[in-house]
């Protein structure tokens, strides 16, 4: 084991950083997180695989696995002269083997999970906490998915004698359906339950719940369309608390002699039926948002707990970005009428800005306007483009809001409906460039780009940081205590800036994970050598 001590002394901050401060965007936002005064870096070789033939790095072949928190790696290698890989996790070796697929680690990184081949065999087989399972005559590797309680495993297989693919969830196999969607598979959070969306020879696209082909019906209109055709469902969505679990079917109208283009949608919710789409359950589970189409191409948002609550009616289309805080308290969802654009928080309209909602092209300046039915979507105005789709986020507590806006060329954050237009609000994509909040919820950070060098800084409280040429998209955070805002720098070679001050290691190769208030890890990389870089921040 290699260890590596080095402590970067770092200068008193100015009284400015011990301060109450009013900054630009006009809210008060308690103290600015101070700057650390010491980081204590410890550099640990998680592993250093030999130069044997014509080797790779498993990471460059695809065949790498490292767990969230860092902590555990596997990686294959090619072990002897007929090219063979060998798996090494947790210091052990598997195989040989002729081939092998993707590795899978659990989310509790205790499990690993791949598909493999022996050498001169058809066969294929998924090797799971060490052991081989069944063979079949194929698996495909990118199905194999563990729960989220890292319990239970699946993946879909295929036989000469079974004509269709069939899911084998803990070793039994499913029924074979013509066609299983990749990706589509999903657990239960806590790992009871599962779903996905399957096809059969001639029919729509279903859901398959712990085994059950659901087959929905719904009555409108006169017409029982479900009686003459299954409805083409979309993916299975469960509730956070796993007890709930809800996707939409949409349905064609039918008389008695031929089937009409008319087409509705409807939500089903634990079998339930709701004349809508559905869009997202309640931090809590117990509520469920869903849009209600109406006539003369309107539509409202609705919440369904007890009873039906119903917003207020917009154009068809138009509603999006449907958000509740994290207590499930409070909901809001950005919208447009006729030209404007605006956010409707707790039932009331907020400012109205010029253009419609915009839905970015991912590191772009051209946005796509979500039009309304009968219009076609173009490429918006760079002047007045209005809410950013996907942008609205609640801080933990619930108490503050934020979202983007883009007007005049420039995106700029609305923070508890004041404009903070001293900065253009760099937005990439909904998952990885919405404002980020401390736990707290005292303090808010984002990325911001100058559009005349195009370098881009980070915004502390409306506060600039320091300029650089490329900062890694996602990486934003703050420690568990709300006092050291951190965030990965990608220029020449990649680092860690924590409090503002610049880490001495490079060539970072993952997320920055705080393992308590003061201490945090992540993972390097120096040629075919991965190493763990540990710090405490005093």
């Amino acid at each position: 084991m290699i260890t590596h001590r080095n402590r970067t002394q770092i200068t008193v901050a100015t009284f400015a950083a011990i301060c109450l401060l009013v900054f630009s965007s006009g809210v008060l936002v308690g103290e600015v997180p101070r700057q650390t005064l010491e980081r204590a870096i410890k550099k640990t070789l998680v592993f250093d695989v030999p130069f044997l033939l014509e080797y790779k790095i498993a990471a460059d072949e695809g065949i790498l696995a490292v767990s969230k928190d860092g902590k555990t790696v596997a990686y294959a290698y090619k072990y002897d002269e007929q090219g063979r890989p060998v798996v090494i996790w947790n210091g052990k070796e598997h195989g040989p083997y002729g081939h092998i697929g993707a590795l899978k680690l659990s989310p509790d990184a205790k499990r690993l999970a791949f598909v493999a081949q022996e050498k001169g065999s058809e066969k294929v087989f998924v090797i799971v906490d060490g052991k081989a399972g069944r063979k079949y005559d194929g698996i495909d590797d990118v199905s194999i998915e563990f729960s989220p309680d890292s319990n239970r495993l699946a993946y879909v297989a295929s036989k000469k004698g079974k004509k269709k693919p069939f899911m084998v969830i803990d070793g039994d196999e499913d029924n074979g359906f013509s066609s299983i969607e990749r990706g589509s598979l999903v657990f239960s959070p806590d790992g009871k339950r599962y779903a996905y969306r399957c096809q059969d020879e001639g029919s729509n696209w279903r859901v398959v719940l712990d085994g059950r082909v659901q087959k929905d019906r719904a009555l409108w209109g006169g017409y029982l369309s479900g009686m003459l055709a299954q409805g083409e469902a979309s993916r299975p969505v469960f509730s956070p608390d796993g007890k709930r679990i809800a996707y939409d079917v949409t349905f064609s109208g039918f008389t008695t002699s031929a089937i009409t283009q008319h087409k509705k949608r409807f939500a089903f919710v634990d079998g339930d039926k709701l004349d809508g789409s559905f869009r997202c359950f309640s931090p809590d589970s117990k509520q469920v948002a869903y849009i209600s189409e109406e006539e003369n191409y309107q539509e409202s948002l609705a919440i369904k707990k007890l009873f039906n609550k119903k917003g207020k009616s917009y154009t068809r289309g138009s509603i999006n970005s449907i958000t509740f805080s994290p207590d499930s308290k409070r909901v809001a969802y950005a919208t447009h009428e006729g030209s404007d654009s605006f956010v409707v928080l707790d039932d009331v309209e907020q400012k109205r800005y010029k253009g419609y909602t915009v839905a970015p092209v991912a590191g772009s300046a051209v946005a796509i306007r979500v039009s309304p039915i009968g219009k076609e979507n173009r490429a918006a105005e760079p002047e007045d483009r209005g809410v950013v789709a996907d942008s609205l986020t609640f801080s933990p507590n619930g108490k503050r809001f934020a979202y983007v806006i883009s007007q005049g060329g420039r995106n700029v954050l609305v923070l508890d409906g004041v404009e903070s237009k001293s900065h253009n609000y760099h937005w990439y994509s909904s998952v990885l460039s919405r404002p980020v909040f401390s736990p707290d919820s005292k303090h808010v950070a984002y990325l911001a780009q100058d559009q005349q060098t195009n370098e881009y800084y980070v915004v502390l409280d409306g506060q600039a940081g320091k300029r650089y040429e490329s900062i890694r998209y996602g990486s934003l955070m703050f420690s568990p205590d709300s006092k050291h805002p951190a965030y990965i720098v990608e220029d020449d070679d990649s680092f860690v800036v924590i409090d503002g001050i610049e880490g001495t290691e490079r060539g970072v190769n993952s997320k920055v994970v705080f393992d308590s208030p003061t201490r945090l890890h992540y993972l390097t990389r120096a040629g075919r050598s991965i190493y763990m870089i540990s710090e405490e921040l005093r």
